[in-house]
């Protein structure tokens, strides 16, 4: 299956400030090789044939655009340009959602892998919120648990969050393609 950036996992990142860089930037006058995606366009009515809107003026095609991105593996890692560790954030977030007040992580996030997944828990006395990523089937997901109950959880929320933060909520292989850069380690 070949690997490419699609309409669908672009439009997330739609209103997040998301800088891209442009493959095609030279031939276009107004371009410029890092811009903000601001929008996407439509150039017909099949749904076909779309471009991606940049604060500079240019209109490339999502195949010739590479959004700056985080890894998912950098969740428990303290990002400077955010200020704090993503995967305590979202411990937080995800118990402020289920009982209205912030629950602080006690523990310290471990990294596991197992198999083709690989998992990231942070946890706190009573919580745990584990995301995994499974590299062969391509699926993500987060998960609450409260003395080993799972809960109810507003995934949609947590995922914009990613979003939101610029990290790659999608298959981990784009970046080792080349078609997403390194956030974390772009310009090192």
């Amino acid at each position: 299956m070949k690997l490419e950036i699609t309409i669908h996992q672009l439009k997330n990142y739609l209103g997040t400030g998301v800088i891209v860089r442009t493959m095609d930037y030279k031939i276009d006058y107004v371009g410029k090789e890092f811009d903000k995606m601001i929008g996407l366009h439509q150039w017909d009515k099949s749904g076909k044939l779309w471009s991606v809107l940049l604060e500079g003026g240019s209109k490339p095609s999502p195949s010739s655009i590479h959004p700056v991105c985080f890894r998912l593996s950098d969740l428990d890692k303290f990002i400077p340009e955010l200020g704090f560790v993503p995967i305590e954030e979202l411990l937080k977030i995800a118990t402020e959602m289920i009982w209205g007040g912030k629950i602080e992580p006690t523990g310290v996030p471990e990294v596991l892998t197992e198999g083709e997944s690989t998992g990231i828990i942070a946890w706190n006395d009573t919580e745990r919120v584990s995301f995994t990523f499974n590299k062969e089937d391509n699926w993500f997901d987060f998960q609450l648990c409260v003395d080993g109950s799972e809960m109810k959880l507003d995934k949609f929320h947590l995922f914009q969050k990613l979003f939101e933060w610029h990290f790659w909520a999608f298959d981990q292989d784009y970046f080792d393609k080349g078609l997403i850069i390194d956030k974390l380690n772009h310009g090192k």
